[in-house]
């Protein structure tokens, strides 16, 4: 015998049904809110982890710098030879011609390291803030300036032409 539906049972089936919407609906609100709150968590993490490699980048070159300096400040000897390099290159014998260019070299590639980290973490005012008025101190000097003109092409391409575009421009008063 064929099961009768009737009119009451259709209206049930049909209330079960909205109500089976309204709960996927619900649903899917809830699953959206859960969605938008997660990511606000996650661009917050990605915020604070790059602030994070960022402050890490900019430690890094400082120490590299830091490392540099304490050489020429303890270090008479290294201090004496930093000063007459930066003169015409006549000045030093064949011997501390090359432990200049070491001594130079050692600096523009934690200078190298900086700019590109700085670029890299998307902060280009540290590199131009804290580098430009170096940058025109030093190639300033006959000896850096003959080495810069040398040596520029072992350095990457983007950290030679932001050298080259700092000293194609007027110096800070030093």
């Amino acid at each position: 015998m064929p099961i009768r539906q009737t009119a009451g049972t259709e209206l049930g089936l049909d209330a079960l049904g909205n109500v089976g919407d309204f709960l996927g609906g619900v649903g899917v609100v809830v699953t959206l809110v859960y969605l938008a709150v997660q990511i606000r968590q996650n661009t917050a993490q990605l915020r604070a982890n790059a602030e994070s490699l960022r402050i890490a980048a900019l430690d890094e070159t400082q120490r590299s710098i830091s490392h540099w300096r304490e050489s020429v400040i303890r270090q008479r000897d290294v201090a004496d030879l930093w000063e007459r390099g930066l003169s015409p290159e006549e000045e030093l014998d064949p011997i501390d011609r090359i432990r200049f260019e070491l001594l130079l070299g050692d600096l523009l590639y934690s200078w190298q390291a900086a700019f590109r980290r700085a670029r890299h973490a998307g902060d280009p005012e540290h590199w131009e803030i804290g580098m430009y008025a170096w940058v025109h101190l030093i190639f300033s000097r006959p000896g850096p300036r003959k080495f810069w003109e040398r040596m520029r092409s072992v350095y990457f391409a983007d950290f030679a032409a932001e050298i080259d575009r700092i000293l194609s421009t007027r110096g800070p008063a030093v």
